[in-house]
């Protein structure tokens, strides 16, 4: 009689994969990320992180205007400045001196904020208080423009894009 070899289950019960198989898989997931990566050129990333920031200072607007309309109070985004160049934001909430609510967002490289005025301030009604009358935002990439623009008396935040 010729022994046969016997595994600790049948075959038709193992469910795990084998090393080989993972390690296939993963390098197969790996060669199609890098080919997907090198099709993004800095255009294509100037855009995208132009795109992603004019976003967030709308979502940022967002949220101090939320904030305000809950807390009963002011809240606001802070532009910041280096050199005259508008470098990121925050969002703080006001009470004698700003409080810290949302943390600083620095701007991509390759990305511009223009920006009539430093502070977006809105009040317990959610209206805009500074500046006293409705603005726009720019954020560039040199080619694309993304405008934010605020209504003043009801602080809605509209975003555009080219």
């Amino acid at each position: 009689m010729i022994p046969t070899k016997t595994y600790a289950r049948p075959p038709s019960e193992r469910r795990a994969f084998s090393l080989l198989e993972l390690l296939a898989v993963i390098t197969i997931v790996g060669l199609v990320a890098g080919m997907a990566a090198l099709r993004y050129g800095e255009a294509t990333l100037g855009v995208t992180h132009g795109q992603g920031y004019s976003s967030k200072v709308a979502q940022a607007l967002q949220l101090a205007r939320r904030h305000a309309i809950t807390s009963g109070g002011s809240a606001a985004l802070r532009f910041q400045r280096s050199s005259g160049v508008v470098t990121g934001f925050d969002v703080v909430r006001v009470s004698g001196s700003d409080v810290l609510v949302e943390k600083v967002y620095n701007v991509p490289n390759g990305v511009s904020v223009t920006t009539p005025a430093d502070r977006w301030e809105f009040g317990f009604d959610g209206g805009l208080t500074i500046p006293a009358g409705s603005g726009t935002i720019v954020v560039s990439n040199g080619t694309d423009n993304w405008s934010v623009y605020v209504y003043a008396l009801s602080g809605r935040v509209l975003l555009t894009g080219s």
